[in-house]
């Protein structure tokens, strides 16, 4: 980790977007603008954390407010305060208390924020959630998470159990293909169907996933395995930082539940992450009714997933 040291004097906090400056933070997919737009078309205000000498924005935090609640994403997995590596510790902390009192002054009552995993930048994120509890933001939802390093074939370090279910897959045949973003609303349907028979359901609706995948059609990425032709198992992915892929929906036909499919499918996405220099595959989390969900995450770390905190932070400001 590289430091830099800045004058504070050299910093200004600001709800008005600096024309002029250039943006040095490494903005996620769902803080970016035109995904916001697709949450919403309206609502939202902004702040910014700008360096004067250098005329660039080393933090910012979109939110959208209706009905006296500042919400950090609208409809996303995760969004929150952003920083660049560059910004001074001090600033980021003043920064938060800025953003609480210009809120206050819109009326605004209470404040939700829901982060990434900590370790998408554990230097970041870190300081974000002690800097949080110190404003007297409390934690709403604790979840946990699970990042792959696809640096090495995860199978490789297989126990016993997965590694027969992947020569088990790899020897019935199953082949794993890369598939058009016109496969969209096959594979969206096909997900929908696993997961119906589970008594579950998609967060979103195809019409809006379809909106966000026409948006950023380079960050959306569709996989399949077959047997015999058919469809066995598919996954959308999104590439939601420079350096990570979240496993966004992903499902198996029951039928080949012996083939336990989710296996083989983990370790060719991983490879497929390698090949295009991806360093994390996010797997997302496991849990249900704000409680872990112990069958899911024992076997997502079982596939090599190492656990990472999600938090969800609320703050009363009235």
């Amino acid at each position: 980790m590289e430091f830099h040291i800045n004058k504070l004097e050299d910093y200004a906090f600001t709800n008005t977007f600096p024309v002029h400056a250039s943006r040095a933070v490494d903005v996620s997919l769902f803080n970016e603008e035109l995904h916001r737009h697709i949450q919403a078309r309206e609502g939202w205000i902004s702040f910014y954390l700008l360096n004067n000498k250098h005329n660039r924005i080393e933090g910012l935090v979109h939110l959208h407010v209706e009905n006296a609640v500042a919400r950090s994403p609208l409809k996303a997995p995760f969004a929150s305060f952003e920083f660049d590596a560059r910004a001074p510790i001090e600033q980021r902390y003043r920064f938060i208390n800025f953003v609480e009192e210009e809120l206050r002054k819109k009326q605004v009552a209470r404040i939700i924020l829901k982060c990434p995993l900590r370790d998408y930048n554990a230097f970041n994120n870190t300081l974000l959630e002690v800097f949080l509890l110190n404003h007297g933001w409390q934690i709403e939802e604790a979840e946990v998470g699970c990042l792959i390093d696809c640096s090495q074939p995860i199978e490789e370090n297989f126990e016993a159990w997965e590694g027969r279910k992947f020569r088990q897959a790899a020897d019935a045949g199953l082949l794993f293909k890369s598939l058009p973003i016109t496969s969209l609303d096959e594979v969206y349907l096909f997900i929908l169907a696993c997961r119906k028979k589970k008594n579950y359901s998609l967060s979103m609706t195809l019409k809006d996933l379809r909106q966000a995948v026409e948006t950023f059609p380079e960050h959306y990425a569709l996989f399949g395995l077959f047997l015999d032709n058919k469809l066995v198992a598919a996954s959308v992915t999104v590439r939601v930082t420079k350096n990570i892929v979240y496993h966004f929906y992903t499902d198996h036909d029951d039928v080949y539940d012996h083939l336990s499919p989710v296996v083989f499918l983990t370790v060719q996405l991983v490879k497929e992450m390698r090949e295009k220099g991806i360093q994390y595959l996010d797997l997302g989390t496991a849990a249900f009714d704000q409680h872990p969900n112990f069958g899911l995450l024992n076997f997502k770390i079982r596939l090599g997933g190492v656990p990472s905190s999600k938090f969800t932070f609320v703050k009363s400001l009235m």
